[in-house]
C-alpha cells in the first residue's frame, strides 16, 4: 500500500508552489478564488499518489470525498469549534466559509486528473517513439 514514486511527488510540490504563489501574491476575482480551488485537489491527488499506492479512481473518489468535507466543515464552523478562527495557517488550510462554487471547481479538478494523466502518457509515448 506504501510506496514511493519521485515523479509524483515532483508534480505535486510544482502544483503546491503555484498554490502558495497565488495565496501569498494573488488577490484577484477568478485565478485565487476558482483556479486555486481547482489546483488544490490535484496537488492532494499527486501528494498521495507519490506515497500511497490506490487505483487512481479510488483515489480520484477520496481526495474528492476530503475536499467536499473541509467544504462543509467551513459551513458548520469547525475552524471556531476548534478555537483556530485566529491563526492564519487554518485559515488557509481549511479555508472560512462555504461555497458551492468551490464544490464545483474541487469536481473540475477532479475530472481533469485523468485528463492531464492521459495527456502526460501521451506525451511519453510520442517521446520513446521520436527517440527510436
Amino acid at each position: 500500500m506504501l510506496q514511493f514514486k519521485p515523479k509524483y511527488l515532483v508534480i505535486g510540490l510544482f502544483i503546491f508552489l503555484i498554490e502558495l504563489l497565488i495565496a501569498l501574491y494573488i488577490h484577484d476575482q477568478v485565478i485565487r478564488p476558482f483556479i486555486g480551488d481547482l489546483l488544490v485537489v490535484i496537488l492532494i491527488y499527486y501528494f498521495t499518489k507519490a506515497f500511497i499506492k490506490l487505483p487512481s479512481k479510488h483515489l480520484l473518489l477520496s481526495v474528492w470525498i476530503f475536499a467536499i468535507m473541509v467544504e462543509i466543515s467551513q459551513h458548520f464552523k469547525l475552524i471556531n469549534t476548534l478555537n483556530l478562527e485566529h491563526e492564519r495557517w487554518a485559515q488557509l488550510v481549511f479555508g472560512n466559509s462555504f461555497s458551492w462554487i468551490d464544490i464545483l471547481m474541487y469536481s473540475i479538478g477532479i475530472l481533469l486528473i485523468p485528463i492531464i494523466e492521459k495527456s502526460g502518457r501521451h506525451l511519453l509515448v510520442m517521446q520513446k517513439k521520436a527517440v527510436k
